[in-house]
């Protein structure tokens, strides 16, 4: 995890997620590198993708860039591995409602190589998401799954 969403973190997030500033993806990138320690040249980074309808208003997913950032950062290979079958929008709901919106929500999109895997998410609320995203991709491997976390939000403010 790169840190808190909150103070600087908070705006650079919201300004790249929100405010169309892509330059965002290769600073998150490279705040995410600091944290990673040396990683296995094989290792695939994938993402979280992000909702279809979010995407269209944006006009890019922003999860998909700052993958291929940090690919590039790492000289790794980078691939989007599922897909998002669900349209839930979590914003606003709490754990239980997260948890039961989020099975099912992933599907592989391809074959899943036999090599390690970084799964990469911006913002971790309660966990229903990445959880689901590993459960996911536990039907299709057993190489490891390390998952990077851009941000998490504060306990007090959902």
């Amino acid at each position: 995890m790169v840190g808190l969403r909150q103070d600087s973190l908070k705006q650079l997030i919201n300004l790249y997620k929100f405010e169309r500033t892509l330059s965002g993806a290769k600073t998150l990138a490279r705040l995410a590198d600091t944290t990673l320690p040396v990683l296995p040249s094989n290792m695939l980074v994938t993402y979280i993708p992000t909702i279809s309808s979010h995407v269209r208003r944006r006009g890019y997913d922003h999860m998909r860039l700052l993958s291929k950032e940090l690919a590039k950062l790492r000289s790794l290979p980078e691939k989007q591995l599922l897909n998002r079958v669900g349209k839930s929008v979590q914003h606003g709901t709490d754990r239980k409602a997260r948890l039961t919106q989020q099975k099912g929500t992933f599907v592989v999109r391809d074959e899943v190589p036999d090599s390690p895997i970084l799964l990469l998410d911006d913002i971790y609320t309660t966990g229903a998401t990445i959880t689901e995203a590993v459960k996911t991709l536990r039907t299709q491997t057993a190489q490891p799954i390390i998952v990077l976390i851009i941000a998490r939000q504060p306990f007090e403010t959902y």
